[in-house]
C-alpha cells in the first residue's frame, strides 16, 4: 500500500529510516496531502503560525491562555463598551482628567462621590444653592457678604435683643413714635433727652412739680391761677410788705383781732365829719345829736346803730351841765339820757 494517495508512485529506493525532511522537496507537501487534524500541536515549530497563518475568527475565547492579551495585544479604540465587564473599569483603570463632563451621566455624581471640600465656588451654578441646599445654622458670619442682610430677608420679629450688638440702635433705626413708655427703663429719661418746650401741661402730673422742681424766679405772675395761691401754699413769713398790693388787704382778709395798736400809723384813724347818726369812722359807732328834755328828765332819741349800744361819749355841749344815762335801757334803736339843765344842745359818739 502506497504511503501517500498522490499522484507519485512509491520509490524503492527510501531506506529503512523512511523518509526524512532532506526528502521532501520545497512546496511538494500542499494542502490537499494534509489529512484533516493531521498537524498536531508537537508538529509545530516555534513561532510557524504567523498572522497570516490564522483565519478570520480563528482565535475563539476558548484559545486564549489567562493573561495571554497584552496590552500590547488590543488595537487602539478596540476596547468598546459591550467588552467591558460589569464593574471593570475600576479607578485605577481610569486616567487623570480622564472622566470629562460628557462622561458623566445626568444625577450620576451624589453626595458620597464627592470628595471632601470637592465643590468649590466654581463648581456651583448661579442660584443653585437653594433654601433645601443648606442646613440649618449653616450660614454663619463669616459666609455673610458685607450689607447681605437686607430687610427682605429678616422675618418680623427675627432681631430679638442677643442680636443687637452693643450702640446698635442709633436714631436712624427708630421709627418715629416707636419708642414708646414701655420701651423706656426707670429714670432712662434724663434732662439732655427732652427737647426745648416738650414738657407740656399734659405731660405733668399732678403734684409732680414740688419745690426742688422750680428754678430761681421760675414761678412768675403768669404761671400762678387766680386764687391759686392758698394760705397752705404760703411758707412762714413769706407774704412781705413788697407782696401785698395797695388796698388789697381788704376787711374780709383781716383776722379776728389781728388789727393791734401797733399795726395802726398815728394820725390815720379818721372819725368821720360828726353828722347826725354818721357812722364814726371806721368804728361800730354812730354820731348822735339831740336837746335834752326838762332838767333831769329822759331824753330819747334815736342811734342808728342796729344793736343796743353800750353807752355813749359826750363830744360837745352848748351849757354847763352834766350829761348821764337816763333811767330807761337802751334799745336796738333808742338812747336815753339826762341833762341837769333843759335845752341843752349835746352831740353823743354812741358806742
Amino acid at each position: 500500500m502506497s504511503a501517500f494517495s498522490g499522484s507519485k508512485p512509491f520509490c524503492p529506493h527510501i531506506g529503512r529510516e523512511g523518509i526524512q525532511a532532506r526528502d521532501i522537496a520545497t512546496g511538494v507537501i500542499t494542502a490537499s496531502l494534509i489529512g484533516t487534524g493531521a498537524i498536531t500541536k508537537s508538529k509545530l515549530g516555534a513561532l510557524s503560525v504567523s498572522a497570516s497563518k490564522v483565519g478570520t475568527g480563528a482565535i475563539a475565547r476558548a484559545k486564549l491562555a489567562a493573561l495571554a492579551v497584552s496590552t500590547s495585544k488590543v488595537g487602539t479604540a478596540m476596547i468598546t463598551a459591550p467588552k467591558l465587564g460589569a464593574n471593570s473599569v475600576t479607578a485605577a483603570k481610569i486616567n487623570a482628567n480622564a472622566v470629562t463632563v460628557a462622561k458623566v451621566n445626568n444625577a450620576a455624581i451624589t453626595t458620597p462621590k464627592l470628595a471632601a471640600n470637592a465643590v468649590t465656588t466654581a463648581k456651583i451654578n448661579a442660584n443653585a444653592v437653594t433654601v433645601a441646599k443648606v442646613n440649618n445654622a449653616a450660614i454663619t458670619a463669616p459666609k455673610l457678604a458685607a450689607n447681605a442682610v437686607t430687610v427682605a430677608k429678616v422675618n418680623d420679629a427675627a432681631i430679638t435683643t442677643p442680636k443687637l450688638a452693643a450702640n446698635a440702635v442709633t436714631v436712624a433705626k427708630v421709627n418715629a413714635a416707636a419708642i414708646t413708655s414701655a420701651k423706656l427703663a426707670a429714670n432712662s429719661v434724663t434732662a439732655a433727652k427732652i427737647n426745648a418746650n416738650a414738657v407740656t401741661v399734659a405731660k405733668v402730673n399732678n403734684a409732680a412739680i414740688t419745690a426742688p422742681k422750680l428754678a430761681a424766679n421760675a414761678v412768675t405772675v403768669a404761671k400762678v391761677n387766680d386764687a391759686a395761691i392758698t394760705a397752705p401754699k404760703l411758707a412762714a413769713n413769706a407774704v412781705t410788705v413788697a407782696k401785698v398790693n395797695d388796698a388789697a388787704i381788704t376787711k374780709s382778709k383781716l383776722a379776728s383781732l389781728s388789727v393791734s395798736t401797733s399795726k395802726i400809723v398815728t394820725g390815720t384813724i379818721n372819725l368821720g365829719g360828726g353828722t347826725h347818726l354818721a357812722l364814726v369812722g371806721k368804728l361800730n359807732a354812730r354820731f348822735v345829736s339831740a336837746l335834752s328834755a326838762a332838767t333831769n328828765s329822759n331824753t330819747v332819741v334815736s342811734h342808728g346803730l342796729g344793736r343796743t349800744p353800750i353807752g355813749f361819749e359826750i363830744l360837745s355841749q352848748d351849757k354847763s351841765c352834766m350829761i348821764y344815762d337816763g333811767t330807761a335801757a337802751h334799745t336796738g334803736t333808742l338812747l336815753n339820757f339826762r341833762a341837769t339843765q333843759s335845752s341843752v344842745t349835746v352831740k353823743l359818739m354812741v358806742l
